[in-house]
């Protein structure tokens, strides 16, 4: 797999290595970083509202989803595109339903890494964020 961000495109070969990416994450100098299985496989997360977003693609344009806090409200209509039009400003604020703790995101990413079921504090939706 390959982490993208800031500092460029490395290879991670274990989860030593993503955790070091991820601890790296800094909304002010690497406000966002993307793992990727290749293809349109990946998943990404960047810096916004004091918080992290978290949106995944598992093949084609219909299976981009974001991250959602369980217990959160359901998003009120479908999610507009734009998450790195977000990222690099001019995008709406998130509800604290759709930001996540470092530590958090960390515990996503190292998941779908790993291959293994999401933590109980997440769920998806359709769409990106």
């Amino acid at each position: 797999m390959q982490w993208s961000g800031v500092k460029g495109v490395v290879e991670i070969r274990s989860e030593r290595d993503l955790s070091k990416r991820i601890g790296e994450l800094d909304p002010a100098t690497s406000p966002f970083g993307v793992l990727s299985r290749g293809g349109r496989h990946f998943i990404q997360v960047a810096a916004e509202g004091g918080g992290f977003v978290i949106e995944k693609r598992e093949g084609g344009e219909d299976s981009h989803v974001h991250a959602r806090r369980t217990g959160g409200r359901p998003s009120p209509k479908p999610p507009r595109p734009g998450f790195f039009k977000r990222l690099l400003g001019g995008g709406r604020g998130k509800r604290d339903a759709d930001t996540f703790t470092l530590g958090e995101v960390e515990a996503v990413l190292l998941a779908w890494y790993e291959d293994r079921p999401d933590p109980d504090f997440l769920r998806w939706d359709s769409g990106p964020s």
